[in-house]
Order: structure tokens, then sequence, then C-alpha cells
């Protein structure tokens, strides 16, 4: 968090005091006495025939990271002309682009306010786009044209904030149409063989048919012809080489340098079979995101029904509870990152400082006691003493605080704690909706049990830096339950005992099976991801043991199957 808030102020700073791009000499140099850390000497070059001082993207991208502080990491997939700069931090993974905010929009955008109908009728009507110029900020970003000899001297002009604005103007039915075609794009003419046109572009041609369409004329389009429409402005578009900026008048920014004749024949062989596979991406999506079994021989008839289940509160519980876990997960790992680096105390007031604003939020209250159950395991570590977030910690009669504050007693090895607090919950069903617990890197150390120890030791392999996962509440009982019998018994292989934990272990892959895919996050950080990782890890502490313990979870499971790239839509009919 600190780290976060060190970022935060430095391009607030930079943005506040940069009123110019193009500089004098005098203005270079006041650029440079206000912000030496950032612009530094070999930031800016002379250049004699320009009569000013041009800054250097590279040098300034580098810059800004660094008296950012924070941590950041080049994706070796990322184009080294991308202006962003991956990271990775409290929510795993970022991007962030260092900018320059412009003081106001250059003339070469100015044109876009009354290009147009004026008509209230069109979504962006002139009149609505007049009350943007000026107010919201253009900035520029560290990068070139990618077919220009000069690319390295450029920066570009970013609308990413005005399109926001465009997004905020459109009602249900056009996100809807945009997710599915943007979900049908991806699932179809984005592959790993072929590299032309990017969601950037899609993007842009739907920006396009927004403002060419009345408000009404959306009434009588379904899903299916609009998605039909994209695929053929995306033909034109490869036809005619050229795909019009939304903002800037007579700039195209088709990438005719991917232009291949791969790229052409992978396209057109999709355009020629484009009702076939619209129909296929909209049956995908509807399966994908209501869970419809891929056999179901009504899948229409299932889906009205999935979508009745949306409305119910278990399922809004489930969805909601989705994001208390991601946002208590990135809560303590900020405390645990700040503790580390000597500033927990600061960290807790502004965490305090931010949930004392919601107080009355129903949701917001029922991480609050998890917070204080962390905060009260960082005291054990630390001599300060530590005022909670709320003046007192509530009995565990909750599940997800019992989950939390057995965890938490489970690190610091108070077994017999653990095995009080998980006894007295002992019968709660699995409730969908509760809040997980989350493990992070920074437990590896603990050597908390061989399963979750086999989960990040896999995650490591795979990422090399084991990111956040994610235990459901009910499954981490059923976990600490099961640990602290082989902890604190002393003979695991008799009859008797092999029994027991034959049906502890029947008991888990119940819950297991219930446990969602999608959430806290799709894929790999999702509950069901680790919990089948956690089922392997048992399998090897069991054969540690000698105990012949039969798992119905298959040894070779497909956990490629949960790939987020799967689901990536940018869409979702919750």
């Amino acid at each position: 968090m600190t780290n976060a808030k060190a970022f935060t102020r430095n391009i607030a700073t930079i943005l506040q005091h940069l009123e110019q791009f193009t500089s004098t000499k005098s203005t270079a140099n006041n650029w440079k006495k206000n912000h030496n850390d950032i612009f530094t000497a070999d930031t800016f070059e002379w250049k004699q025939d320009e009569n000013a001082y041009l800054l250097s993207p590279s040098k300034f991208k580098e810059n800004v990271v660094n008296a950012s502080h924070f941590e950041f990491s080049r994706d070796k997939n990322v184009s080294a002309a991308s202006p962003s700069i991956s990271g990775k931090g409290a929510v795993n993974e970022y991007d962030t682009v260092p900018c320059l905010r412009l003081s106001k929009w250059p003339k070469l955008a100015d044109a876009w306010k009354s290009r147009g109908p004026y008509s209230e009728r069109y979504t962006f009507n002139s009149k609505w786009k007049e009350s943007l110029v000026n107010v919201v900020p253009l900035f520029l970003v560290p990068t070139g044209n990618p077919l220009s000899r000069n690319k390295q001297e450029q920066f570009r002009l970013s609308f990413s904030m005005v399109e926001i604005k465009c997004f905020d103007q459109l009602r249900a039915k056009m996100r809807t149409n945009y997710g599915i075609a943007k979900y049908a794009f991806k699932q179809f003419f984005c592959s790993e063989s072929c590299d032309l046109l990017s969601s950037y572009h899609i993007k842009t041609i739907f920006l396009w048919i927004v403002e060419e369409l009345s408000i009404n004329d959306w009434d009588h389009i379904s899903p299916i012809n609009f998605v039909r429409t994209v695929f053929s402005e995306m033909k034109s578009c490869i036809l005619e080489q050229s795909v019009r900026h939304f903002f800037v008048n007579g700039c195209n920014i088709f990438p005719s340098h991917k232009l291949l004749d791969d790229n052409i024949s992978f396209y057109n062989k999709n355009f020629e079979r484009d009702t076939e596979i619209i129909s296929q991406a909209v049956t995908d999506l509807l399966r994908s995101d209501l869970d419809i079994s891929s056999d179901s021989g009504s899948m229409l008839k299932d889906a009205r029904s999935q979508l009745r289940l949306l409305a119910s509160q278990e399922i809004t519980n489930r969805y909601i509870g989705g994001y208390l876990t991601r946002l208590l997960s990135m809560t303590t790992f900020s405390l645990f990152e700040n503790e580390r680096q000597g500033t927990l105390l600061e960290t807790i007031d502004n965490i305090r400082t931010v949930f004392s604003s919601y107080q009355a939020d129903k949701h917001l209250k029922k991480i609050v006691n998890a917070i204080n159950i962390f905060i009260v395991s960082v005291q054990t570590r630390n001599s300060t003493i530590i005022k909670l977030i709320t003046s007192h910690i509530n009995r565990f009669d909750d599940l997800t605080e019992t989950a939390h504050a057995a965890f938490e007693l489970y690190v610091m090895k108070k077994y017999k704690d653990v095995e009080s607090i998980i006894n007295s919950s002992v019968g709660n069903q699995f409730r969908p909706g509760e809040i997980g617990v989350s493990i992070t890197k920074y437990h590896k150390e603990y050597e908390l049990d061989t399963p979750i120890h086999f989960v990040i030791i896999e995650l490591e392999k795979r990422y090399v830096s084991c990111p956040r996962f994610y235990i459901d509440p009910t499954l981490m009982i059923k976990h600490l339950q099961i640990q602290i019998q082989l902890k604190e018994g002393s003979e695991v292989r008799n009859s008797e005992t092999l029994s027991i934990f034959q049906k502890h272990m029947l008991e888990m892959e119940d819950i297991i099976k219930q446990l969602s895919a999608r959430v806290p996050y799709i894929g790999k950080l999702s509950y069901k991801f680790a919990a089948v990782y956690l089922i392997h890890g048992y399998r090897k502490q069991f054969k540690e043991f000698g105990m012949n313990i039969r798992l119905t979870i298959p040894e070779n499971i497909n956990l490629d199957s949960f790939n987020q790239r799967m689901f990536a839509k940018n869409f979702d009919l919750r």
C-alpha cells in the first residue's frame, strides 16, 4: 500500500506540473529542476532543426518506474514498443503506463466534438462530445508508430479516459452486444499462429457503429446480427487496409506490417463460415457463463433456468463473496509486505481510515473481523501495540471468521486452539458466497503442511513467484481438521484411523465438487483450481505417511483446463 501511494503521489505530481510537451530550453531546465528524479539530463536531447529539446520516451518510462519504487517485471511476451510496464503486486499482476497529461486537447483531436449528429437520439451526439473536450484529459504515452523510422523518439496520443466516458454512455443492450462480439472475435480470430487485428481494433469498429446508429436502432438488432455486422466491418477493414481512428480524423491504425498471406488466409476461412461460428460462439458463451454441460440436450431450456437462478440470493452472495475475498486478500497482502518494510503501523492507519467510511456497508463489515484476525496474528510477531480496525473481535460464530481465525492460529502453530475453534464448527454445511482464505508466497517459509506447500511449489514452477491463491472457507476448515489429526496423532496407520481419514477425504472431495472455477477469480486463481492442487498434495502426504487412502479425483486431471484465457471475454452474464 505504501508503494502504491508513492507511485500515485509521483504520478499526480507529474500531471499537476507538466503543462506542455514541446519545450524550449528554459522549459526543459524547469522540468529538470522540479522533477530531477524523472527528468534527468539524459532524458532530453537537443534537436537543432526543431529548436527544442526532445524527451526520450524510453528514458522517461524508465525513470518513472525507478521513481515510483514499485516492483515491475517486463513480460518477455510484451513488445518493447509497448507503453505499459508489467508488474506484480497486491492484485497479482497489473500494467501501468507512465504518461504526460496534456493541459488541453490538441487541434487534431478537437474536430471530434463537431463530428456526427447533434440530436440526443444518438449516443455519441456532438452536444455530449462538446461537454468532454478539455474536461476529460488526454495523455501522451511513451511509444511511437511501429511503422515509423523515428518510433524510438515518439510519444502517442492516448484517449483512454475519453473511451471510458464513451462506454459510460452505453446502454445495457449495446454493452451486451459488444461483449458477445468481442468474445466471438477472441474465440475465433485470436490464435498464436495468427496476429492481425487486435481487441483495440474491434473496440474502434464498435465505437464507430455506436456513433452512426440511433439509440432506437438498437431495439431491432439481435446479438447474432450485431456480431455479423462487426465481422463484416472487419472484412472491409482488411480489404481496404484501413481502420479509422475514432478520435483523430485521417489517422489509419490498420496494422499493415502484419498483413501476411497466412493471416489473410486465416481470417478469410473464418469469414466464409461466419454464421456457423457466430452461433457456436454464442452457444459456447452461454455454456461457459451459465455452467451448462456440453452434453446437455436442451441448452436453451437449461440457459433460461440458470438465468432465473442468477437472480437468487445464493448466486448474488457467491458473486459478492468472490469480490470480498479479493479485497480481503489485497488488504492482508499489503499488511504482509508493509510489515517486512517497517511501515506496518502507517498501513493499518490507512486501512482503518478507508474502512471507517463504509461502516454501514453490510458486505464490507464481513471482512473487517477477518482483517482484525490477521492483525492479531501479526501482533504476535511485532512488539508494538496495534490498534484494531474496530474495537473488538466478535466470537467466531460465522463460517468465514472461523476459517480465517483457525488458519491464523495454524500459521502460529497453536494447534490446540485451532482444534478448539474448528470443533465448534463441525457440521457446518458448504455455503457458497463465503469469504475465502488467501495463501501467499510468504506462507512458504512457515512450512504449514505438505498439501499447502505442494500448491505453493507447483505454482512457483509455473510462475517463478507464487501468486496468491484462494481456499474456500469450508474446505479450509476441513483441511485444518485433517492436518491437526495428522500432526497430533501418534499412530495414523491402524485400520480404524485409516477409515476416519478415508471418511474425511470423501467429505473434502464432496466440497471440492461444489467449488467454482470462476470464483474469486476465473481459472488458475479459482477455488476449484487450488482445491484440485491441494488433493495432489494430499496424495503426496499420504504416500509419505505410508497411508493407503483412496482419492477419487484422478491423478492425471488436466490442470491446464483451468486456463483463464479460455474464459477471458470481459463479459459475464452475472
